[in-house]
């Protein structure tokens, strides 16, 4: 017989007579603490543009917001993100920064994967696994951490048309006449989070978000420029 109270008097477990094993419930596991996959470290040299730093702040400091940040090739937009995304570390340890390519369909999966690994999703082991929308299905979770994702050089217009379609899913498709979506639409659907895209594209910008949502960046004026050198 075994005899186990729990009073608020005494402090761990008090056990009386013990003849036979005692089976105490295993705690559950936690979430990983899991607080970034930025893999740019912070940019000490970076040069402050705060005016679109403000507006980044603004409208990505909104739950549930798409901020697209446009302009051309190699005028800073990932450097923006890249420090915003440390920002939030900084100020918002509890917040959970995620950071996926997006310049092409595998790189896009490969990052996803890695998240899914980092952040030890159920399912990710299945390879077979339509991957955007098992991510997609995580994001919208409300039992997970505040979060911010950005997705870096979305540039390809098929991700946001383009159906990705799985072994499975093709299967299932001859068999159901159903479709898949396309790999963007999956992760667009949680309004759990904020998301922040940096693209060359105004049309997929305008496809993502609306235009108060997007924030121009312009090549840098000669003053700052002339910082850098």
């Amino acid at each position: 017989m075994t005899a186990v109270s729990f009073g608020d008097a005494n402090s761990g477990i008090q056990i009386g007579t013990n003849q036979g094993p005692i089976y105490l419930p295993q705690p559950s596991k936690s979430r990983p603490d899991l607080l970034s996959t930025v893999p740019f470290p912070h940019n000490r040299d970076f040069i402050s543009r705060d005016v679109l730093l403000d507006q980044l702040h603004k409208k990505a400091s909104i739950q549930g917001s798409r901020v697209v940040l446009i302009g051309l090739g190699g005028v800073g937009k990932t450097q923006i993100a890249i420090e915003y995304c440390h920002w939030v570390q900084q100020r918002c340890p509890e917040t959970w920064v995620f950071w996926i390519h997006t310049s092409n369909v595998g790189r896009f999966k490969e990052s996803l994967r890695d998240l899914a690994d980092q952040a030890e999703i159920p399912g990710r082991q299945d390879r077979n696994a339509n991957i955007f929308q098992l991510i997609g299905n995580w994001l919208r979770d409300e039992k997970i951490r505040k979060w911010i994702l950005v997705l870096d050089n979305v540039d390809d217009d098929e991700l946001l048309r383009k159906p990705f379609v799985t072994c499975t899913a093709a299967q299932a498709d001859s068999q159901n006449n159903t479709s898949t979506q396309p790999p963007l639409r999956y992760l667009l659907q949680s309004s759990n989070g904020s998301i922040i895209v940096t693209s060359q594209s105004k049309g997929v910008a305008l496809d993502i978000t609306d235009h108060k949502n997007l924030i121009e960046v312009q090549p840098m004026e000669k003053i700052e420029a002339l910082a850098l050198l």
